[in-house]
């Protein structure tokens, strides 16, 4: 963990880079001001005037509305293009993430007792949290119309 975490990525060595969701243009201001946070914070490296690796895959930006609040998600689309995309060789059981319900959650507790104590923690930008191994940046690219990070 202290070199951060590998993707587990099993394709091809290739340089990609793709064409922005049209609703990452849609919400430009708010996609640039995410990008400049998370390079703020360290999260992100660059800009680049040019892919910054031999090979780079730049995935597409996308955005949208939350429903509940007018809050704008910005999606960095791994799963993209269909067939060749970086999460497309990533093996499930390595990736799959499954969450309890809150009835499976209640019925574990019971069985700990009735002196059982629950946290929970809601960690804002979860995944934000896990820096991954620099092998691996070159999987995690994106564009914008203004920069390459």
């Amino acid at each position: 963990m202290t070199e951060g975490v590998r993707i587990e990525y099993d394709g091809p060595k290739v340089t990609r880079v793709c064409t922005n969701w049209p609703s990452a243009k849609k919400f430009d201001s708010e996609v640039k001001a995410s990008i400049d946070r998370d390079v703020s914070l360290g999260r992100k490296l660059g800009p680049f005037s040019r892919p910054p690796s031999a090979t780079y895959v730049a995935s597409p930006l996308g955005a949208f509305e939350k429903r509940s609040s007018a809050k704008v998600r910005v999606i960095h689309d791994l799963s993209y293009p269909r067939g060749g995309s970086v999460n497309d060789f990533i093996s499930k059981d390595d990736s799959t993430v499954q969450y309890l319900s809150l009835d499976q959650v209640v019925s574990d507790i019971k069985k700990l007792g009735q002196h059982a104590l629950l946290a929970k923690a809601d960690l804002s930008d979860a995944f934000h949290h896990v820096m991954v191994h620099p092998d691996d940046w070159h999987l995690l690219g994106l564009c914008t119309s203004h920069r390459t990070i």
